[in-house]
């Protein structure tokens, strides 16, 4: 892509193989509408996780576009959100193996150390949480990804979890689920 004043101009062959990349790589189908004359989404690809990819990548594309970005974004001062631990936790939980996780909570001094089995990573208001069993006590707890300290995946497996996080999350606000406790309808 190069840019041309306001307009951003890309060659007709590189855009038709950026279309099928993304088809291949996101499952998402982007195709010409020439009644409306323009390009846009189609099809029932408008899932959650297609429109947080397609999000990202206009992000990353925007700042990539931008020789000076100073003077034009301003990002929050602040501590990273633990994302850097999500993709070799993703992979411990696809393939059910044990954590050794030194974790330091919001309101304690002292980091703690814990084995668990971890479920499934949950997002709340912009941040990532781990899901997993505490094997020490046997409940399910969540973990925020910026309160990790670190981590080690080990070679122990786990069995499969009959667990569905979106059937423990389904009258809960965010990610307490308090234990033995009936949902209120507030009205």
């Amino acid at each position: 892509a190069k840019e041309q004043g306001n307009k951003i101009a890309f060659s007709k062959r590189n855009f038709q193989r950026d279309v099928a990349d993304i088809l291949s790589l996101h499952k998402i189908n982007i195709e010409y509408s020439f009644s409306e004359r323009v390009w846009k989404i189609v099809g029932d690809s408008e899932d959650e996780l297609s429109m947080r990819i397609l999000e990202t990548f206009e992000m990353l594309n925007s700042l990539k576009l931008s020789n000076s970005l100073t003077q034009y974004i301003h990002f929050e001062k602040r501590k990273p959100h633990g994302t850097e631990h999500f993709y070799p936790l993703l992979q411990a939980i696809k393939k059910r193996l044990v954590i050794h996780l030194s974790y330091q909570k919001f309101w304690e001094d002292k980091v703690s150390k814990r084995m668990l089995e971890g479920y499934a990573l949950k997002e709340f208001k912009g941040r990532w949480y781990l899901v997993a069993k505490d094997q020490h006590d046997g409940y399910i707890k969540t973990y925020g990804l910026d309160r990790i300290e670190s981590f080690e995946v080990s070679r122990k497996k786990f069995d499969s979890p009959n667990f569905d996080v979106v059937a423990f999350f389904k009258h809960c606000f965010g990610i307490i689920n308090p234990s033995n406790a009936k949902p209120q309808r507030i009205i």
